[in-house]
């Protein structure tokens, strides 16, 4: 996804 599917993977983890 390109965004994380939660907040708390926080923005590092943004692109998945």
């Amino acid at each position: 996804g390109v965004f994380a599917p939660r907040p708390s993977t926080g923005p590092h983890k943004l692109r998945e």
